[in-house]
């Protein structure tokens, strides 16, 4: 019993986090703003290098017909922070962590970088189309990436859990 709290204080932290997190937006502003402002510069580029001319005002992107603005909600950083909590929780050492915490940075901005972009290409074809990619076709591969990664993480927890040598008190009759 003693190591299913302890796994139920690691999910009730990570969700602590998670709401922490969403108000982020207000404690942590120039974080986000830099981060957003990253986010449409690095759009922008890669943008410019695949041929389609773009520029930046801000933490918004410019295109011929379109433009997208990274607003704090839509940089990852919400996500990622939840995401680092669950890695710090794990059971491994701190190289393990360290490298595990360097690949969730790097996969969190390609594909939040990626997203924009997606959106921003598809906003010069068809504004309504850009509409379905950023509302929904976005939102249920999110939710899906992030459930899935949940359920992975919370399946590996409770089998290191259980894999635990576990004490038993005996009591001897005399």
């Amino acid at each position: 019993m003693k190591s299913n709290s302890r796994l139920i204080t690691k999910v009730a932290v990570i969700a602590a986090v998670g709401g922490l997190a969403s108000w982020s937006e207000t404690l942590a502003a120039g974080a986000h703003r830099a981060l957003s402002g990253f986010l449409a510069h690095s759009v922008s580029a890669a943008s410019d290098l695949l041929g389609m001319p773009t520029y930046v005002d801000g933490t918004a992107v410019y295109s011929l017909g379109y433009s997208v603005r990274v607003v704090p909600e839509c940089n990852g950083l919400i996500g990622t922070s939840v995401a680092l909590t669950a890695i710090a929780l794990l059971r491994a050492g701190v190289r393990a962590k360290l490298q595990l915490a360097l690949a969730t940075f790097a996969l969190s901005f390609a594909l939040n970088a990626g997203r924009i972009w997606t959106v921003l290409l598809v906003g010069t074809r068809s504004q309504r189309g850009a509409e379905f990619v950023h509302e929904t076709a976005f939102p249920v591969f999110w939710f899906g990436l992030a459930f899935g990664l949940w359920f992975y993480w919370l399946k590996h927890e409770f089998e290191q859990e259980q894999a635990e040598p576990h004490s038993v008190a005996v009591a001897v009759a005399q």
